[in-house]
């Protein structure tokens, strides 16, 4: 994971040589406003997804050694002071702290623009996190019928046999929708359990589109799926009752949205959502 931001900033400190004047770096990817590609540069290992489904995942295809580390700390300290918004122009400190502030209304206007098309539902857990997803992507999960509907004696309604995803900063739904696709219920380390999904999102549009999805009205219909508004710089609302309720929590394309300062009460707050074991 360390490997991976280094990787990015490694870019970032790339275009702001390359802005300030200094022209191409040597050693910067080929690569397209959309598309980082991992060729033979020395700076970025990663693949990013270009739309096809085999590569919509990260993929790490290079190796970091201790001359590739060096070389990168070089170059992402000699471009430290182009890197930082608030230092490199005179108005970064106030358009900062307006973004700030406007936070909330400024992803509601998003979604508002955008409603539920401006990003692909995600079908890629299982590769990115097989550990996690695996099962609930393997051939054995509930695709057809719904085992935990009805008499089923070996998939309970009780939590101790409910495997909870909860996505935080799950936009319109493009993580979770895609899951409650497979249907209601999986096997995880041998054992049927019934699948559920909660979905938070600092953005109120954001969570009005999710419930008006009727993958999401479905499983709501049957416990299976709620969704709210939550701040993750915040404790989160007594009322959602999200307290070390989940299996696995997510935060895809969700930090990089926080302030670096307030980071730590974000981590903290996701953490506490997870079951004792819980990833």
């Amino acid at each position: 994971e360390m490997q991976t931001a280094l990787s990015y900033y490694v870019l970032y400190a790339q275009l702001a040589e390359d802005a300030a004047g200094g022209g191409p770096s040597p050693s910067a990817p080929a690569s397209t406003p959309s598309t980082i590609a991992s060729t033979t540069s020395t700076a970025c290992p990663i693949e990013v997804g270009t739309g096809n489904d085999e590569h919509e995942h990260w993929i790490e295809d290079a190796d970091w050694t201790d001359k590739r580390m060096s070389e990168s700390r070089n170059l992402l300290e000699k471009n430290e002071a182009l890197c930082d918004v608030e230092t490199s122009s005179a108005r970064g400190s106030y358009l900062v702290r307006q973004y700030e502030v406007n936070a909330g209304k400024h992803w509601d206007d998003f979604y508002s623009r955008h409603d539920t098309k401006f990003f692909k539902d995600r079908h890629y857990l299982h590769k990115t996190f097989p550990d996690e997803f695996g099962p609930l992507y393997s051939e054995r999960s509930d695709t057809k019928s719904d085992d935990c509907r009805g008499g089923d004696t070996t998939c309970d309604r009780g939590t101790g046999d409910t495997f909870t995803v909860m996505e935080i900063g799950c936009g319109v739904g493009n993580t979770l929708l895609p899951l409650l696709e497979r249907g209601a219920s999986a096997v995880v380390n041998g054992k049927r359990r019934r699948i559920r999904v909660w979905g938070l999102d600092f953005a109120s549009v954001a969570i009005d589109l999710l419930k008006k999805d009727r993958r999401y009205i479905d499983a709501a219909s049957d416990g299976r799926a709620m969704a709210g508004v939550w701040d993750i710089t915040q404790a989160p609302p007594s009322m959602y009752e999200i307290g070390s309720i989940s299996d696995v929590s997510i935060l895809l394309f969700c930090l990089s949205a926080v302030s670096p300062d307030k980071m730590p009460d974000a981590a903290r707050h996701a953490a506490s959502t997870l079951k004792p074991g819980g990833t």
